[in-house]
């Protein structure tokens, strides 16, 4: 402690270091931080405040800055409080492949007037025409097919050949054979229908009435349907559809289809389901168990014959609902492609949608049931074919 009249000794300072990883450089202001390659440090006054400006050089881009108050951030600038002797690292990159990732290669043939473009979920394809990609081998790349005048006919070649939906998944490996998205004059056909039959099915007896709501009970009766939990009978609950389609025909190439809901309550409830179908050509009628009988109908009938393909179906609390609210699935292609594609397909399709496999997740939300309440249960599919010549 200084004595009366002693001047004030001056106040701690703090030493800064300063990394650049890659090709750039790091400039600091105040002065002192001036550096292109390797490590370079500097003293500032204690609580001062330090910007450090990372510039990139030739075709290099600022990729993130680590340590201190910095860390994470990838902004061209950052700025240290001296508190504390810091280290920061400025790492600097390029938007090249990594030379051990595998290309793979995507076309687009635009027959008649057709045009359309394909986009990959891993940047690097936006095609025209046509296109190289680069990813690690076995990585899964995403590629969608759009549109822009014409219509989607189908893909060929790799994992996709012979898919219609306007998506679809390739496995990067090895001399990858070229992917081709075909455009052409199409006609596109949209179809809503109406649920025809509903059923609900206990997981777990019901705690109220475990005599007349028996494990894998299947009802119609109630007026609404508990999406994952129902809070009523405590116990998680699946959902059995049944839709009557009059017109998509088999075989058809579906572009979308989802399924919307009138909601019955308020609810932000998180929930996580699984959506799929029954790979049935005329699947069975959905059963109601009037005898409390348990026969479990719909889970049994998903094991046993589901798709492969589902589509989980999460909403978060910010996933607000409202009261008589309409609300739709995700795209639903995949599962109903699949169904119309099974052998002999005569114009019917079930939909499961089945709870969280967490046994302890009681979160819900409700919906309407048509069969006993004026509300909304409906799917909408979309479907082309090739224009009549």
């Amino acid at each position: 402690m200084a004595a009366c009249g002693d001047p004030v000794p001056p106040s701690e300072g703090f030493t800064l270091t300063v990394t650049v990883a890659g090709e750039g450089s790091v400039t600091s202001d105040p002065a002192g931080i001036d550096t292109a390659a390797g490590q370079a440090s500097a003293d500032f006054a204690a609580n001062e405040e330090v910007t450090l400006t990372a510039t990139p050089s030739g075709a290099a881009n600022m990729v993130t800055w680590s340590g201190g108050d910095c860390d994470g951030s990838t902004d061209a600038t950052c700025v240290v409080e001296m508190t504390a002797d810091t280290e920061v690292t400025a790492t600097f990159g390029t938007d090249e492949p990594d030379p051990e990732d595998l290309p793979f290669s995507v076309t687009v043939n635009n027959t008649g007037s057709s045009e359309g473009s394909v986009t990959s979920d891993i940047g690097g394809i936006d095609c025209p025409d046509v296109c190289e990609g680069a990813a690690p081998e076995g990585a899964t790349v995403v590629l969608t097919a759009a549109a822009t005048t014409g219509g989607f006919i189908n893909w060929t070649g790799g994992d996709c050949d012979g898919q219609t939906t306007l998506t679809c998944s390739i496995t990067v490996n090895p001399g990858e054979e070229t992917v081709t998205a075909n455009f052409g004059d199409v006609e596109t056909h949209t179809e809503t229908i109406t649920a025809s039959f509903v059923v609900e099915e206990l997981i777990n007896a019901s705690s109220d009435d475990a005599t007349r709501f028996p494990a894998g009970h299947n009802y119609q009766e109630s007026s609404d349907l508990d999406i994952n939990w129902d809070v009523a009978h405590d116990t998680q609950q699946w959902i059995g559809l049944r839709f009557d389609m009059l017109e998509l025909p088999a075989g058809a190439n579906v572009q979308s289809a989802v399924i919307t809901m009138e909601t019955t309550a308020a609810s932000t409830d998180p929930i996580s389901v699984t959506i799929s179908g029954e790979a049935a050509a005329s699947p069975a009628p959905l059963a109601d168990d009037g005898d409390f009988t348990a026969s479990a109908d719909t889970s049994t009938r998903a094991a046993n014959n589901g798709t492969d393909a589902t589509v989980t179906w999460t909403l978060t609390s910010e996933d607000e609902w409202a009261a008589d609210e309409l609300v739709m699935t995700p795209d639903l292609a995949d599962v109903v492609k699949e169904i119309v594609d099974v052998d002999g397909w005569a114009g019917s399709i079930v939909i499961f949608i089945s709870p969280d496999a967490d046994p302890a997740s009681t979160s819900e939300r409700r919906v309407k049931n048509p069969n006993e309440v004026a509300g909304t249960l409906e799917i909408e599919v979309t479907w082309t074919t090739l224009a009549t010549p």
